[in-house]
């Protein structure tokens, strides 16, 4: 947080006198409703539906019931006349939005992020009279048959999705500018104004400045010669470089979204003073689950994290503070903490699949008593409860994989749960519905099940939505050799929850990892690629795997994970100090700091995956991996980058790792035209 509201407010009450770096960043953030960036869409969508249904069908004083309509027509000029400065970088007095469109500077991402906030963000149900966007577009944007095939398409895109209106202007910033220095020279021209057609002549030039303005925050999409990226992902009027294996194309002016977090990691760091506490530190991994924390003995073990060992005597009053023991909790969450990682909590109990005797894995004896523990313990760790914190924890996490080893409708087999599906249910509904109507500012979810959920995942769902219990994030796990499948899985689970009507619920995958099997040679074997002499290839698996959850819209995702033991790919289980699976964690802190996710394509059929991102001030980042699962693979590829602008990465520097190096940093081969040429062996990746 840079400023408290109060000085928020002083800087507003000054019109952004003295503050001009603040608002030039304002201005130019793509973080607004308009840009195509889902939290700040999905916070939009939360807004209007409960504004509008507030009013909708309510009866009015003339015996009717009032209804919604999404436009303000020309208000928006005299609303911005009566209205301060506000913090997106608007000026007091300058005009508000306009109609349902974005206010001047949110369409910086042009029509395509415009269009991704409207579709995620309005429910043409929220408006029964009709509502009506208005768009900007560069009129080089939709020149020639192509622009005019992109044209229709987003029309046709628009009322299929229930779209009511559209008011397409399309200009440019030189022509409006013209037209208001030669008006007679402009006798036709003409603007669309909510709903209707009217003479740019005839309009105050408060409006037409207006009009300007919107076109001038926008990002302008000259035509380019070669090359050219085609948004059917493929390259079209550039041929392949001689020599090259393929080539990688980055347009850094087409915003594709954020990068997503999934750079999380499962675990927790040695302690203060240790390399490997300021590796975790280095890393900016946003988040921790906190599961199978209870197996090392140097965080705790056992007396950490589980509900059981925290609680003990399920008998003893839960209101009391002296029936619980936080004491090696607080230590080991203090630690996470510290690092500037953010824990994930799994409430429930450890892994006891191979014990003799099974202890803390049945279902508890009172399952309303079990929620209640969960909210003290909670409370504990976020409002001071029980001498304790008043930490930022948002994520609360209900057990881990009760349907592991377990049959369809549950069994005596279970590692995590000896009770039926039908129990599980129960609890998971009762512990759910419980702590979010205690804690409705905190995300509760579940269950990590084991794989997609396809059974007992998608079966619990479709009963919570029938029950309409509210579902933050659905949490699941996967391992592969293939990143690909993780894509694969990650799609499946968006589908499944979206048609069970929780298109708000976050997907998770707070388990994953590479493995090639489960028999004890085909798990020792991951252990060489997680750990041993092959810990590059799984670097390589890591950064592969990591595009492929961003590009299926994994909301957050935590590698299985960065523990001092187990199956940890980052840190050396002896010393503990970063090994190569560690350094993709490293490119993708720089593309989360960059921030924005940019158009890239490829003419690589497989095995070859790319990602780029940028910031607001024109830097750029680059991750490209060399992936195989073919250990006798020995043939580098010469992989060619180029940008769709034109412009030269003469500049660029990469950071490559690969058998032989650990994110060393050189100079790429340069070409006459401005790309830039890498040699890559297999399993291998580079960041520019």
């Amino acid at each position: 947080r840079e400023m408290s509201l109060r000085e928020l407010g002083e800087v507003m009450a000054a019109n952004w006198k003295g503050h001009e770096n603040l608002h030039l960043r304002m201005l130019r953030s793509r973080t607004k409703w308009g840009c195509g960036w889902k939290p700040t869409d999905l916070l939009g969508r939360e807004v209007l539906e409960k504004f509008t249904g507030h009013f909708v069908g309510t009866p009015n004083a003339r015996g009717g019931k009032y209804v919604c309509y999404g436009l303000n027509s020309r208000g928006y000029i005299e609303a911005g006349r009566a209205t301060g400065a506000t913090p997106d970088g608007r000026k007091a007095g300058e005009e508000v939005s306009k109609n349902m469109a974005p206010s001047i500077g949110g369409d910086a991402e042009g029509i395509t992020g415009v269009w991704k906030s409207w579709k995620t963000t309005v429910d043409p149900a929220f408006f029964p009279c009709g509502l009506v966007l208005d768009a900007m577009m560069h009129a080089s944007s939709v020149s020639g048959e192509k622009g005019l095939l992109a044209l229709r398409a987003l029309c046709e895109d628009f009322f299929e999705n229930g779209g009511c209106a559209l008011n397409l202007n399309i200009h440019s910033v030189e022509e409006l500018k013209d037209a208001q220095l030669h008006p007679e020279k402009y006798e036709n021209l003409q603007v669309r104004v909510a709903g209707w057609n009217i003479r740019w002549n005839d309009i105050p030039k408060d409006e037409q400045d207006g009009f300007i303005r919107r076109l001038e925050a926008m990002p302008h999409v000259p035509q380019v010669s070669t090359p050219v990226v085609n948004e059917g992902g493929g390259i079209w009027a550039s041929a392949k470089p001689e020599g090259s294996d393929g080539q990688i194309v980055v347009d850094p002016r087409i915003a594709t979204g954020v990068i997503t977090p999934q750079n999380g990691v499962c675990g927790a760091p040695d302690k203060p003073g240790t390399a490997n506490f300021s590796a975790w530190k280095a890393a900016e991994f946003p988040y921790s689950r906190t599961h199978d924390l209870n197996l090392i003995h140097g965080y705790g073990a056992p007396y950490i994290i589980d509900v059981p060992w925290i609680f003990r005597d399920f008998d003893a009053d839960e209101n009391d503070p002296k029936s619980y023991d936080f004491a090696c909790t607080d230590d080991i969450l203090r630690r996470i903490r510290e690092v500037g990682t953010e824990p994930f909590y799994r409430l429930g109990g450890a892994y006891e699949g191979a014990l003799v005797k099974k202890y803390n894995i049945y279902p508890p004896k009172d399952f309303a008593k079990w929620a209640r523990i969960c909210e003290r313990i909670i409370a504990h760790y976020t409002e001071g409860w029980a001498d304790g914190f008043k930490w930022n924890m948002e994520y609360w996490e209900i057990w881990n994989e009760p349907d592991l080893r377990t049959g369809k409708d549950g069994g005596a087999n279970g590692s995590f749960w000896r009770g039926s599906r039908d129990q599980f249910r129960d609890l998971w509904k009762t512990t759910q519905v419980h702590l979010k109507a205690r804690f409705p500012h905190l995300k509760f979810g579940g269950a990590a099940f084991a794989g997609t959920g396809g059974g007992w995942g998608e079966s619990l769902v479709k009963g919570f939505a029938a029950e309409k219990v509210p579902l933050d994030f659905y949490s699941w796990h996967s391992y592969t050799t293939n990143p690909s499948d993780f894509g694969k899985n990650a799609r499946w689970v968006r589908k499944m929850l979206d048609a069970n009507g929780y298109t708000n619920t976050l997907s998770i995958i707070d388990e994953w990892n590479y493995v090639s099997g489960w028999t004890p040679s085909d798990f020792k074997y991951s252990m060489t690629v997680e750990k041993g002499a092959l810990n590059y290839k799984c670097a390589a698996f890591i950064a592969a795997s990591m595009i492929e959850l961003d590009a299926a819209k994994v909301d957050i995702g935590m590698f299985y994970d960065a523990r001092s033991k187990g199956m940890n790919a980052l840190f050396d289980p002896l010393v503990g100090v970063p090994m190569r699976g560690y350094y993709p964690f490293v490119a993708w802190r720089n593309l989360r700091r960059l921030g924005t996710r940019v158009k890239v394509a490829s003419d690589f059929k497989g095995g070859v995956w790319s990602l780029a991102a940028r910031d607001d001030g024109g830097c750029l980042g680059i991750l490209v991996v060399n992936y195989t699962n073919d250990d006798n693979a020995h043939k580098p590829k010469r992989v060619t980058v180029r940008l769709a602008t034109g412009e030269s990465l003469k500049d660029a520097t990469c950071h490559l790792t690969d058998r032989h190096y650990i994110y060393t940093a050189y100079d790429p081969e340069k070409n006459a035209d401005g790309s830039i040429d890498l040699v890559m062996t297999p399993n291998s990746f580079v960041f520019i």
